[in-house]
């Protein structure tokens, strides 16, 4: 699975723009994902989405998603 942060200025995610990505991995179970570094910080969003990308024929499901700013 691979997860990709999309930012835009609409309600548009298909014409977003890829902030940056974490992946591919293969753990499924109790996967903890985080970036840190590598993001795309030069431009304010108002709307984020993440986009999954699972090859394959298993199913993906997200509980808690965490955005803050590395201080």
């Amino acid at each position: 699975m691979t997860v990709t942060l999309i930012g835009h200025t609409s309600d548009a995610p298909a014409s977003g723009t890829a902030l940056g990505s974490v992946g591919p991995t293969t753990d499924a179970n109790n996967l903890e994902m985080t970036v840190l570094s590598g993001l795309t910080t030069t431009t304010a969003y108002q709307y984020h989405w993440l986009k999954f990308v699972q090859s394959g024929g298993s199913s993906a499901s997200v509980a808690e998603v965490e955005f803050y700013e590395d201080a």
